[in-house]
């Protein structure tokens, strides 16, 4: 079987990190991401939430450094 993990780095502008969950769409839960942060997400996490960095009026920028290993 093939696991998938994610590392996420944010540089920059804080943002918020968004969890969905796939069965209740209604739960969500926000998190922020300052500048240095980094979001490990196991494979089960990337199951059972969808991810996503909602759009934000800011004059500064933002990176996302993802890295990936299968196992």
């Amino acid at each position: 079987m093939i696991r998938l993990v994610s590392v996420i780095i944010s540089l920059g502008e804080t943002r918020t990190l968004r969890f969905k969950n796939m069965a209740d769409e209604n739960i969500q839960n926000d998190f922020l991401l300052p500048s240095g942060s980094l979001v490990y997400m196991t494979q089960q996490v990337q199951k059972e939430w969808k991810h996503a960095i909602p759009s934000s009026e800011t004059e500064m920028a933002r990176m996302s450094l993802t890295f990936r290993r299968m196992k």
